[in-house]
């Protein structure tokens, strides 16, 4: 029961990461654009580093996400959460795209296309 109990509050604490992280996008792009003039080159690099390795770690987290949510390991609750944050992924994409940022996993890319075939 502990480990049930451990594995959904991973599963919940990457939802929330997540999806910080992704809505997070349109403020990051600001900053970056911003501090093309405001901060030095060397603290820019710096910076932008430092969100890159964390943005890398964010998509790692997010590609067990989505394993847990293909072995059905989420609860109901859980599943709808990861369900409701793929089209707020899809919505940040050009952003990602813009930054040079890596881009989600591959098997969460090939969901969002099969819920764009669906919706189409």
């Amino acid at each position: 029961m502990a480990a049930t109990t451990e594995l959904s509050e991973k599963i919940d604490r990457y939802l929330r990461r997540a999806r910080a992280r992704i809505e997070a996008l349109p403020r990051v792009e600001q900053r970056w654009t911003a501090s093309e003039t405001s901060v030095a080159p060397d603290q820019q690099r710096v910076d932008r580093n430092d969100f890159r390795y964390e943005w890398g770690d964010s998509m790692d987290r997010l590609a067990w996400l989505d394993e847990a949510y293909e072995r059905q390991a989420m609860s109901d609750e859980q599943a709808a959460r990861y369900a409701v944050l793929l089209p707020v992924i899809r919505s940040g994409l050009p952003i990602i795209e813009r930054l040079g940022l890596d881009l989600p996993p591959e098997a969460v890319l090939k969901r969002l296309s099969a819920d764009d075939r669906l919706a189409g």
